[in-house]
C-alpha cells in the first residue's frame, strides 16, 4: 500500500474547508442554474413572473438546512448507537467500521418503527423515545470504544481528496431536496408518486395513528418500510408537510452512505484514492440524484444492500454471524421494496453458495441461515397482509394467493400495468435504451425522443428528452469488470460482480415493466468494477495517473450530465430557481389565497369549510389536499362506478348517492381520465359521457377546458 495514502499529509487539513466550498459552489450553480443563466429559453411572461431573485433561493437552501439538518443528526446518531450496539455486542466486532453499525442502526430503527407502526403504537412520544435511546447508547458505546483503546481515525489522507470530486454534485442534490414535490423531475412525472403515495400514505397514516393496508390506495399493501420511516419523521416534526424537505434530505443521506460503504468495500483490493472513486462514481450518476433528491426508497435498499456486501466480505467477522447479519439486512431491502428480493438478495445468496468472498470458514448450507434470517425479518409484513387480504404479497400473485378485496376488473388494470408482456426482442432493445444508452446512467449524444401523435404509453414513461445516446461510465465499467476476471488476483470477485449484474438484469428483462430506474442497483457492482478494475493498476507507477484521470473524467462527465438534466427537468419550464424553498409554512397554509402559492397548496383547499371533494381519476397531489376527500389510485375500485351500478345508471339517482356520503363537489380530471381508459383502464361506468351527463346542470368552481373541472354537487 502507498505511503502517502496511510499517512497523515500535511496540507490535508485544507480537505474539508475546500469541500465546503465546493459544496457551496454546487448549491449556488443549483440555485443560479450554472454561473450564467440562459435567459432565452424563456417566454416573456416567464421572465416577468421571476419575481424572487436566484440568490434568495440559495440562502433559502442554506434556511433550510440549518432547520433540518440537526434533525436529520439525530435520526443517524441514533441509528449508529443501535449500530454500534449489534457490532459490539451482538457480533462482538469493535473495531468494525462506524459506516457498517450505521448501516445496520439503520435497518434496526426502520423495522423496529414499522412493527410499532404496525401494531398502532407508534407515537410523538413513542418517535422521540426512540431517538433518544438510540443516541444515549451512541455516546455510551462510543464512551467505551475509547476506554478499550479503539479510537475512531480523525485524520485526512490525500486519498479523502477524491470526495472533493462530487462536492458539488451533492451542493445540487441539496438543491434538489429543498424543491418540493411536484416541482422538479419531468422525467418522473415530477414526483407523482411521491404525492400520491410515497408520502401521501405516511400522511394518512398519521391521521388514524397506524400503518395498515387501504383499500383506495393499493401501494398501501406494499412493504413500506421507507414510507414508514417518512411518518416516523412527520412525528418527530409535528406533520408529514413540515418533514416533507427532511424526507428527502434522509432519501439521499442514504445514497451517501451507500458511496461510503462502496468505497470500504473496494478498499480491500485497491489503493485508498481508487476506493473512494468507488463511492463517488456511484454519487456522479444522473439517476442517483434523481431518485435520491426525492422522497423514495431506491437509495435505501442502496445503503442495505451494500451493507450486507460488507458483511459478506469482511474476513474478519464470524461467517456465521456476518450471513445471520447480512441475511437480516437483505430482508430489510426487501421490506424497503420487493424487487430488492431477487436484485439484490438472490444474487447474494448465490455468492454465499459459492463462496464468493475472502471469510475462510464460509460453508455452503450457510444460505440457508441467510435465507432464513430474510425470511423472518420480512415476516410482519406477510402476516399483515394475510390478515388483511389473504394474500401475503397483495396486490402480487393474485391468481395464485387470492386478490384480497379486489374485483377481477381490479385485477386486470394491475396486471396490464405492471406486467411485461413485451417479445423478448423489445424486451433487449428495451436494456439498450433504457441502460446502456439511457440519460440517467450518464449517457451522451444520442436523439431526440420522438412522441407519435395520438399515442398514449402505458409502459416505459419514465423517458428523457434524448435516447440512445452511449454511456461511457457502463462501457468503462464492463471493461473494467472484464479486466478483473483475466486478472488471476481478482478473477473470483469479476465473475462474482458479473454474477450479480446478471441475476439483475435477467429480472428485470423478464419480471418487471422496463423502467430505467429500476436497475440503480445495478449500479453496486458497475461501481465496483470501475473501481476496482481500473484502481488495480495503481501499483504500476506509468499506468497510476492514467487510471485516476479516467475515473476523474468520469465523475466530471456524469456530474455535467446531471446538472443538465436538472435544469431541462422543472415543472411548466420554469426557472428552478422558482420552486427552491416555495412552500409556505405549515400554519400559514390557510391564509393565502388561491395562486399565491407555488407549490405545497391545492385548488380545493380554497372550497368552503366543510366541504368534502370527490376526485376522479387523480391522485397527483393528494399530498397537499388539506380538506375532507374521496379518492383512489388507478388500479383500486371507483366508488363512483358503484354508485352509478347501485343507481342503475341513473344522474339524479347517482346526485343522490353522492349527496348521502357527504361529497359536495365532484373534481374531474377530464385529460387523465381519457389516459387512464385507453392505458390501463378505469371503471367501465365512470366515462365521460355519463360524467358529462351528470353534471349538465350542476355549477362550476373551476374551469379549465379539456383539462379538469371542479363541479358543486347541487
Amino acid at each position: 500500500m502507498n505511503q502517502s495514502d496511510t499517512t497523515e499529509f500535511p496540507h490535508a487539513i485544507w480537505i474539508f474547508p475546500t469541500g465546503l466550498i465546493l459544496l457551496f459552489m454546487g448549491i449556488w450553480m443549483g440555485t443560479h442554474e450554472g454561473f450564467s443563466p440562459d435567459f432565452s429559453r424563456y417566454a416573456p411572461d416567464q421572465l416577468q413572473a421571476i419575481s424572487v431573485l436566484p440568490t434568495a433561493r440559495f440562502w433559502g437552501v442554506i434556511y433550510q438546512l440549518i432547520q433540518n439538518l440537526p434533525m436529520l443528526g439525530l435520526f443517524w446518531g441514533s441509528a449508529l448507537g443501535y449500530g454500534l450496539v449489534m457490532t459490539d455486542l451482538v457480533l462482538k466486532h469493535k473495531k468494525s467500521s462506524l459506516r457498517l453499525a450505521a448501516g445496520l442502526g439503520v435497518a434496526f430503527l426502520m423495522w423496529g418503527n414499522w412493527v410499532l407502526s404496525a401494531l398502532g403504537m407508534m407515537s410523538s412520544v413513542m418517535a422521540w423515545g426512540l431517538v433518544g435511546l438510540g443516541i444515549v447508547l451512541c455516546l455510551m458505546m462510543l464512551f467505551l470504544r475509547q476506554r478499550s483503546g479503539i479510537q475512531v481515525s480523525k485524520k485526512l489522507t490525500p486519498s479523502s481528496g477524491a470526495w472533493l470530486l462530487i462536492c458539488p454534485m451533492i451542493g445540487l442534490a441539496l438543491v434538489a431536496c429543498i424543491c418540493p414535490p411536484g416541482t422538479l423531475w419531468k422525467v418522473e412525472a415530477f414526483g407523482y408518486d411521491v404525492t400520491s403515495y410515497h408520502l401521501q400514505l405516511p400522511k394518512e397514516w398519521l391521521a388514524i395513528g397506524q400503518l395498515r393496508g387501504l383499500n383506495h390506495n393499493v401501494y398501501s399493501y406494499f412493504p413500506s418500510l421507507m414510507e414508514s420511516t417518512f411518518m416516523f419523521l412527520g412525528y418527530l416534526m409535528g406533520s408529514v408537510y413540515r418533514a416533507i424537505y427532511l424526507c428527502q434530505l434522509l432519501h439521499f443521506s442514504l445514497a451517501i452512505l451507500a458511496a461510503i460503504q462502496l468505497a470500504k468495500i473496494a478498499g480491500q483490493w485497491v489503493k485508498p484514492f481508487a476506493a473512494n472513486l468507488a463511492g463517488v462514481c456511484l454519487l456522479a450518476i444522473p439517476w442517483t440524484l434523481i431518485a435520491g433528491s426525492m422522497a423514495y426508497n431506491e437509495m435505501a435498499v442502496m445503503a442495505l444492500g451494500t451493507t450486507a456486501l460488507l458483511l459478506l466480505f469482511d474476513d474478519t467477522i464470524n461467517a456465521k454471524s456476518a450471513v445471520i447479519f447480512a441475511g437480516i439486512t437483505l430482508g430489510i431491502a426487501t421490506f424497503i421494496k420487493l424487487t430488492a428480493g431477487p436484485m439484490l438478495a438472490l444474487p447474494l445468496a448465490v455468492m454465499v453458495i459459492c463462496k464468493g468472498n475472502s471469510q475462510t470458514d464460509r460453508r455452503h448450507w450457510h444460505v440457508v441461515l441467510l435465507v432464513l434470517a430474510s425470511g423472518l425479518t420480512l415476516s410482519p409484513y406477510l402476516i399483515r397482509n394475510v390478515s388483511q387480504t389473504g394474500n401475503p404479497v397483495f396486490p402480487f400473485a393474485t391468481s395464485l394467493l387470492g386478490q384480497g378485496h379486489w374485483s377481477d376488473s381490479d385485477v386486470q388494470r394491475w396486471n396490464k400495468g405492471h406486467h411485461n408482456d413485451k417479445p423478448i426482442a423489445q424486451r433487449f432493445n428495451a436494456l439498450g435504451w433504457q441502460w446502456l444508452c439511457n440519460q440517467g446512467y450518464a449517457a451522451e449524444g444520442g436523439k431526440k425522443r420522438v412522441r407519435l401523435p395520438g399515442k398514449i404509453e402505458s409502459q416505459n414513461i419514465a423517458r428523457f428528452d434524448y435516447e440512445w445516446g452511449l454511456s461511457a461510465w457502463w462501457v468503462l465499467a464492463l471493461l473494467g469488470g472484464v479486466g478483473l476476471c483475466f486478472a488471476k488476483p481478482y478473477r473470483k470477485l469479476g465473475f462474482l460482480l458479473f454474477g450479480i449484474l446478471f441475476i439483475q438484469l435477467v429480472f428485470w428483462i423478464t419480471m418487471t415493466h422496463l423502467q430505467a430506474r429500476f436497475l440503480i442497483w445495478s449500479l453496486i457492482p458497475g461501481s465496483l468494477m470501475l473501481s476496482v478494475g481500473f484502481g488495480r493498476f495503481d501499483k504500476t507507477l506509468t499506468l497510476r495517473w492514467l487510471h485516476r484521470a479516467v475515473l476523474i473524467c468520469l465523475v466530471i462527465l456524469g456530474s455535467s450530465v446531471s446538472m443538465k438534466i436538472m435544469f431541462s427537468q422543472t415543472a411548466a419550464g420554469w426557472p428552478i430557481w422558482q420552486y427552491v424553498d416555495s412552500m409556505f409554512p405549515e400554519d400559514d397554509l390557510d391564509k393565502i389565497e388561491l395562486g399565491q402559492a407555488m407549490s405545497g397548496d391545492h385548488l380545493v383547499n380554497h372550497l368552503p369549510r366543510g366541504s368534502k371533494v370527490y376526485f376522479v381519476a387523480d391522485a397527483s397531489r393528494m399530498l397537499f389536499v388539506r380538506k375532507s376527500a374521496v379518492y383512489h389510485s388507478a388500479f383500486d375500485t371507483a366508488p363512483l362506478g358503484q354508485w352509478i351500478r347501485q343507481a342503475n345508471g341513473d344522474p339524479k339517482q347517482t346526485t343522490a348517492l353522492l349527496k348521502a356520503q357527504g361529497i359536495t363537489h365532484l373534481y374531474v380530471h377530464w385529460s387523465e381520465l381519457a389516459r387512464l381508459h385507453a392505458t390501463y383502464g378505469y371503471d367501465a361506468n365512470v366515462t365521460e359521457l355519463f360524467l358529462n351527463e351528470l353534471t349538465q346542470s350542476w355549477g362550476k368552481a373551476f374551469d379549465m377546458p379539456n383539462v379538469m373541472t371542479l363541479y358543486i354537487v347541487p
